[in-house]
């Protein structure tokens, strides 16, 4: 497994990562184990996670992933050959049991968050500490921004400030942000100079061939900052795979389940799948595999978190990054992906 440094820090990750949000929930405690030991006995060192997790979030399972894995960490005594990466909440309605909801990013939410998932994770530090959402009012991952009606408070130096902390105490290495806009992000880079212990690195973000949003303007920001990109839903959430072709009561049926799936509903999107998947199959390759290894190729990756259920899906997801995909290929999806727009 290929690995390298995010940005301009000494960080060495794989460039596929294991994402454990089921981990707890769909996905066994026994089969949660068997990913792990498949995935670090296969050049996989970065494991991603969230003090939320697994979803669909729950107060009785708030927790669990974090859990496994550290029960997991203990048991293979292998800390050292793995790069941990778990997420604080931010402010949210939907979590209540999560500090009451109104978890924004200062001193006293940060450092419950840190000391509780040090805790079940059984580890004494974190190895890159990600905000999961901004303190502010916006949808960072939305096409279009809009205002919002009423602005929560926040304070980019009070985050700042609570994250040197942390990271001079030990407790957290690098830091990263998740699912932030280019201007969240630069305001982020802009406090960080008054905390110079202080070293983002990286930012999460959902990216694949259905949705490039982040190459629109968060692209030129991590590339310019030397940050890297921890990319996620590699697959759009199982559309971009060659089983089952899904229609646009499929997708309807499962943006109930889950919102993300509101941004492929659009007849564009459901037209250029179908592109893709027929593109695919003149590659002589499965439409996964096209998928995966298309963001692979993306200088801005630092890597892509695979979200398997079984091992079985987990393995068939390494397997095909073997062969990268032909320049003509980037051509073509290119030209599929400007359809939406036409």
């Amino acid at each position: 497994m290929k690995t390298q440094r995010i940005g301009d820090s000494d960080l060495e990750i794989s460039v596929l990562s294991l994402g454990t949000m089921t981990f707890g929930g769909e996905t066994t405690p026994t089969d949660a184990e068997a990913q792990m030991d498949f995935a670090v006995n296969n050049g996989i060192n970065l494991i991603d996670t969230a003090e939320i997790y697994p979803a669909p979030l729950s107060p009785k399972t708030y927790g669990d992933s974090e859990t496994l894995i550290g029960n997991w960490i203990t048991k293979r005594k292998n800390r050292s050959r793995i790069v941990l990466s778990t997420k604080a909440a931010g402010p949210g309605d939907f979590i209540p049991w999560v500090r009451g909801g109104r978890s924004k990013h200062n001193k006293k939410n940060l450092f419950s968050a840190i000391e509780g998932s040090l805790q079940r994770l059984k580890t004494d530090h974190i190895d890159l500490f990600h905000l999961h959402w901004p303190d502010r009012a916006i949808e960072a991952n939305t096409t279009f921004f809009t205002p919002p009606k009423k602005e929560l408070k926040y304070s980019f130096e009070d985050t700042i400030q609570a994250l040197e902390e942390l990271t001079i105490s030990g407790k957290i290495r690098f830091v990263g942000l998740s699912n932030e806009s280019p201007w969240g992000t630069m305001q982020m880079l802009k406090y960080k100079k008054l905390f110079p212990s202080i070293k983002i690195i990286s930012i999460q973000s959902p990216y694949n061939l259905l949705n490039r949003d982040f190459e629109f303007a968060q692209a030129e920001v991590v590339t310019n900052e030397k940050l890297g990109l921890i990319s996620y839903s590699p697959f759009a959430g199982g559309l971009l795979t060659d089983t089952p072709s899904y229609s646009l009561a499929d997708i309807k049926r499962k943006k109930r389940r889950n919102l993300s799936f509101q941004e492929y509903c659009s007849p564009a999107k459901i037209k250029i799948n179908e592109e893709f998947r027929e593109l695919s199959k003149s590659l002589g390759i499965e439409l996964k595999e096209m998928a995966l290894n298309f963001i692979l190729s993306r200088p801005f990756i630092s890597s892509t978190i695979l979200g398997s259920k079984t091992v079985s899906q987990l393995k068939e997801n390494l397997s095909i990054i073997q062969h990268p995909l032909p320049k003509s290929a980037e051509k073509r999806i290119n030209k599929i992906y400007k359809g939406i727009y036409d």
